[in-house]
């Protein structure tokens, strides 16, 4: 948006109270015309402005010639129902209200190269809307702002969580109502949009400076980075203070979860977790890594042992096979080709047929069966297992 008070010296209260724009009447710039013409002129009089057509010299290639335009200028409602008629049968189109009515107010300026200022050198008051009140100005696009202040206020509430719907609702109540807010709740999340463009192809630096900026506030707050062959973020693992003395103190058991992914980059999020003595889950120390292949865990889990200050946990429990699924028929196949997916090197068998077909299979370390093809206590005597998995699924669905 252009225009700044600072860049001109106007009395804002003499030309608000009677604005009056003549033929030749001279501005210092570019920016001082589109302030008087639109936050003195165009607000007091109930309408929005917009930038239009732009002349410049063929020699020097600076702009001689600019043209401001009342936002509902262009293609009228009849231009705009044609069509959308035409295009009716091809595309879709919301109903979003008019918009452009084909309004011809508009304001003209020349640069006067005897006097080196900007002059008006072609003025259209009549308007072909309906005027907007003063107490709906506000909401017109070229006179919401959203300020330093307030951009600032949103940056600090995002970093605690506050939704965009809660941020307006803050400003509206400091404001002391809506109407003195100076924006909409759509300039809120425009400007979220905006930011978020700015930090594409900037995280994982703006992830390493704050490790960095925590690891100079806190010297025992632990981080590593491991980088590909194009410098790109491979894996990452911190681990804060107080993680590091948690895990002293109930280091008994510990759970490594990799079921978490990011949003954006589909990196996985790795948090190292325990249980205290109230049973509550504290955190470890947490990674990010770009895939699930053994040496990103063994570099993962290698980075969260350095960390810790009395080594590797005291008790590690793991139920060794054989493991027994029994699932019903209608998801046979998927559980044997999630275990091929996920698990490729483990021995599966799908136990499925006939009882003789069954017992002709060499154990292995796991055993999908189907529901049904045998009772309960066949399975049962038929399989030594030590683990025991039923697949319930389908019964939720049908809602037994």
């Amino acid at each position: 948006m252009m225009g700044d008070p600072s860049l001109q010296d106007l009395n804002v209260n003499d030309a608000a109270a009677e604005p009056k724009l003549q033929l030749g009447q001279e501005f210092e710039s570019i920016e001082e015309a589109y302030y008087f013409y639109n936050e003195i002129y165009a607000k007091t009089v109930g309408f929005s402005v917009r930038m239009g057509s732009t002349k410049r010299s063929k020699v020097t290639g600076e702009i001689t010639w600019k043209q401001f335009l009342c936002s509902k200028e262009g293609k009228t409602y009849e231009t705009y129902e044609n069509s959308k008629r035409q295009h009716s049968s091809t595309m879709e189109e919301r109903n979003c209200g008019i918009k452009r009515t084909g309004c011809k107010a508009r304001l003209n300026i020349v640069f006067n190269k005897a006097s080196k200022k900007w002059c008006i050198s072609d003025f259209e008051e009549a308007h072909t809307h309906e005027l907007t009140t003063p107490k709906r100005v506000h909401l017109l696009p070229s006179h919401r702002k959203l300020t330093k202040a307030k951009k600032c206020l949103m940056e600090k509430l995002s970093s605690v969580n506050v939704r965009t719907s809660q941020q307006f609702k803050i400003m509206e109540t400091v404001a002391g109502g809506i109407q003195n807010v100076g924006c909409i709740a759509r300039d809120l999340r425009n400007f979220e949009r905006d930011s978020r463009e700015e930090l594409k192809g900037h995280d994982a630096t703006m992830l390493l400076e704050y490790l960095e900026s925590e690891k100079e506030k806190k010297s025992s707050f632990c981080f590593e980075v491991d980088r590909d062959e194009e410098n790109r973020l491979n894996r990452c693992f911190w681990a804060d203070p107080t993680s590091r003395k948690a895990y002293y103190f109930f280091n008994d058991v510990v759970v490594f979860d990799t079921t978490y992914n990011t949003n954006k980059y589909r990196m996985i999020f790795a948090p190292i977790t325990g249980v205290n003595h109230h049973g509550q889950t504290i955190v470890f120390g947490c990674g990010l890594l770009s895939d699930e292949k053994t040496e990103s865990f063994i570099w993962l889990l290698e980075q969260w042992l350095k960390a810790m200050p009395s080594g590797p946990p005291k008790n590690v429990q793991q139920i060794h096979g054989p493991f027994l699924v029994v699932v019903p028929f209608s998801t046979l196949s998927n559980w044997a080709k999630e275990f091929r997916k996920w698990l490729p090197d483990l021995n599966v068998v799908v136990y499925v047929g006939t009882r003789a077909s069954r017992e002709a299979k060499v154990s292995p370390k796991v055993q999908v069966f189907a529901w049904g093809c045998c009772s309960q206590e066949s399975y049962t005597c038929e399989v030594n297992s030590k683990a025991l998995l039923f697949d319930f699924g389908h019964l939720k669905e049908r809602g037994s």
